[in-house]
């Protein structure tokens, strides 16, 4: 009974660890100004956001995640989401 205990509790750990969730927060520029408008979307999903009239972005997602961030008329780039609660990214046209 008390492996079987202590086998529950460890899967729960375990999943808690994998699903927690982080807010990643940011700014969207180009080489001299931010980018109000720019699409945020976690790949693969409908998780998604857009930056505000000052290039600033938050989007909670998990980490080893990507993130894809485009904006017309500039190449869209992809960042995994690693331990940082900051990503910036500038975005070339």
């Amino acid at each position: 009974m008390k492996t079987i205990f202590q086998v529950l509790i460890l899967s729960c750990l375990c999943n808690f660890a994998q699903a927690q969730e982080i807010t990643i927060s940011g700014i969207i520029s180009d080489h001299s100004s931010p980018l109000p408008g720019a699409n945020i979307i976690e790949k693969g999903t409908t998780n998604a956001t857009t930056t505000d009239f000052d290039g600033h972005y938050e989007i909670n997602t998990q980490v080893g995640k990507t993130l894809v961030v485009s904006y017309v008329g500039y190449t869209t780039q992809e960042v995994v989401v690693g331990d940082a609660t900051t990503i910036n990214v500038s975005l070339e046209s």
